[in-house]
């Protein structure tokens, strides 16, 4: 990529070497974001997630979607409320660590 003079023709070659779109204000990437914020916000299928853990269905690796939108309000309403957390400040580590397995599971479903 080299400079040029004119922006737009800089944001072209960027957007050549890069494949893909760029975008140059606050306003505009507020607008792409808006508009394909789905595609923004999903994960790449991992095969490794899939083998290792029959599948990337719980919260931290499932695809942006129907699914994961109900295991996020659950693990935030169940897992992240402040009873929750505050009843899980006198636990040990272990036992946390069981209790945080347990509501994964559940919601992995």
């Amino acid at each position: 990529m080299t400079c040029h003079p004119s922006p737009h023709v800089s944001l072209r070659d960027i957007a050549d070497e890069h494949g893909g779109l760029v975008v140059s204000s606050p306003s505009a990437a507020e607008a792409v974001l808006r508009a394909h914020d789905h595609a923004m916000a999903s994960r790449p299928p991992s095969p490794v997630a899939d083998i290792l853990l029959s599948g990337a269905s719980d919260v931290a690796l499932a695809p942006y979607g129907h699914h994961w939108r109900q295991a996020r309000k659950l693990v935030t309403a169940h897992l992240l409320s402040a009873t929750k957390v505050h009843s899980l400040t006198g636990m040990d580590a272990a036992c946390q660590g069981h209790e945080a397995q347990e509501a994964m599971g559940y919601v992995a479903g």
